[in-house]
């Protein structure tokens, strides 16, 4: 009985991908928002920012291709 036991894994636990991944996701979504509030509080253009960092972390669309160097067309 105890053989067929399988042990779930828990979210605080050694080892869990999905929330290794789910923590390295909101990290970098807050260090994204902090540098756009920093780019916001100088008065610059939303636009800069897309420009500068925001288009760096894109992925294209067909993943066929390789992604374009940011500021290059």
């Amino acid at each position: 009985m105890e053989d067929n036991y399988r042990k779930r894994m828990g979210l605080g636990q050694d080892g869990n991908a999905l929330v290794q991944l789910v923590v390295i996701n909101a990290v970098l979504f807050a260090i994204l928002q902090f540098i756009s509030v920093i780019y916001s509080m100088n008065s610059i253009p939303v636009g800069r920012f897309n420009v500068n960092i925001r288009d760096w972390f894109y992925l294209p669309q067909h993943l066929t291709s390789s992604p374009p160097v940011p500021g290059q067309s």
